[in-house]
């Protein structure tokens, strides 16, 4: 059998995400489509604006056979580590024949190009263009540029387009690529994870406003449900008609809790405090360097919400996504040490089911034989080796029960199948 995965967030599901599971499912001719979804919390750092068993519902429901998670360490990482996570996951299940993602447009011979220059330069191939590279690098950022924008104009003056690479959903597909690669090294195969590009249409990436009839971006979808009475009538041309009674049942009148970057902003506060008074060394969590940490230290008694503290710790070498990536594993307490624990092993040590159709039991029944990895149905039969990620989840759910709602807890949710 042909199989094909998409890594993704889906937060939330839109006509955008169903067009790419459609273009996955043709152009590679599969028989079976796999989501590699963020679970809890996404890539932006922060929390999924609905959490990942209705996110799984909406995939199943609009083209995907089975959804597996991708842990919230790797999901709330760097574009680069988000991309080697999914790509290893992938790599584990041991039935991937083909990785689908987004582009802004689907040149996928020049990405490719830049993926390899990058992949050797990281991995310390020294020659004379990678040293030009480095110093490039190293001279845009001494001037204040970012490491995304510097990498990018570097890449120019070596004669490459870095414009490419300049938008999120490039830099992903040229991540997902690098990885591939750099897989390949490593097990010293052929491997068979073919990729394929699909180009973006409709609103570009980070619209906060919806343009186009059909196709737009989630950062808008987002903005409409946190900030319209009736989100849902007005999502109507932008969802797939399969799951526009989960928007409504999200967005009715004392319907089911909606979970943004702010809803965050108690335990942030309250794990600030903490750290500080405990003398606790910032530099220590995941993705905070020494500048940011001292910057955090002189911050951390004054009570903020959580975009706002992002605001204040902003600086124009830092990206947003970045600042708010440090203050989510500052609540969550995901240090550098867990990182590093779990890429010096090679990233996937399970693989976590969060839903499937009945009529992929064959693809479920090949991927029990050929996985690399324990495949995980009942987080209780796996509370050790799953133990952060459950504590990860649980946070979450204590986010839902602001609104006086019954929430389950980890343990207590179920595989969703259809």
């Amino acid at each position: 059998m042909t199989v094909a995965a998409v890594i993704c967030e889906f937060n939330p599901f839109h006509n955008g995400h169903k067009y790419i599971l459609d273009k996955a499912r043709s152009l590679t001719n599969a028989d079976y489509l796999i989501a590699v979804m963020s679970g809890n919390y996404v890539q932006r750092g922060e929390p999924a604006v609905m959490d990942k068993f209705t996110r799984t519902r909406m995939a199943l429901l609009c083209g995907a056979d089975l959804v597996l998670e991708l842990p919230s360490c790797f999901s709330t990482a760097s574009a680069s580590e988000f991309a080697s996570a999914g790509v290893s996951l992938c790599f584990a299940s041991g039935i991937v024949d083909h990785l689908v993602f987004g582009a802004e447009e689907a040149d996928l011979k020049s990405l490719s190009e830049i993926a390899h220059f990058l992949s050797d330069a990281e991995a310390g191939c020294e020659d004379e263009r990678t040293a030009e590279f480095n110093r490039l690098i190293a001279s845009f950022l001494s001037s204040g540029s970012s490491y995304p924008a510097a990498r990018s104009a570097a890449l120019g003056e070596l004669g490459f387009d870095g414009s490419l690479i300049s938008s999120p959903n490039n830099i992903l597909a040229c991540e997902y690529l690098k990885a591939i690669r750099m897989h390949e090294k490593i097990k010293g195969t052929k491997a068979h994870l073919r990729p394929v590009a699909v180009s973006r249409i409709g609103d570009s990436f980070n619209s906060e406003l919806p343009l186009d009839a059909h196709f737009t971006s989630a950062t808008a979808i987002r903005r409409i449900l946190k900030e319209e009475r009736d989100s849902a009538k007005s999502l109507a041309p932008y969802v797939p008609s399969e799951i526009y009674d989960i928007y409504k049942a999200f967005t009715e009148p004392f319907g089911k809790e909606l979970v943004f970057e702010d809803s965050m902003s108690e335990l942030l506060n309250y794990r600030l405090i903490e750290l500080f008074e405990g003398g606790y060394d910032f530099s220590l969590i995941s993705d905070v360097s020494e500048a940011l940490a001292a910057r955090m230290k002189r911050t951390a008694l004054k009570p903020m919400v959580f975009s706002d503290r992002i605001q204040a710790l902003k600086t124009k070498d830092l990206t947003y996504s970045r600042i708010s990536r440090a203050l989510l594993h500052t609540a969550l307490g995901m240090t550098k040490e867990d990182f590093y624990e779990l890429k010096s092993s090679g990233y996937i040590k399970y693989i976590r089911i969060l839903g499937f159709r009945r009529c992929a039991s064959e693809l479920l029944s090949e991927m029990k034989k050929s996985s690399s990895v324990p495949l995980i149905t009942k987080v209780a039969a796996s509370r050790e080796l799953m133990k952060d990620q459950i504590k990860y989840d649980n946070i979450y759910y204590s986010l839902l029960a602001r609104k006086g709602l019954s929430v389950k807890n980890e343990f207590e949710r179920e595989i969703v199948i259809l």
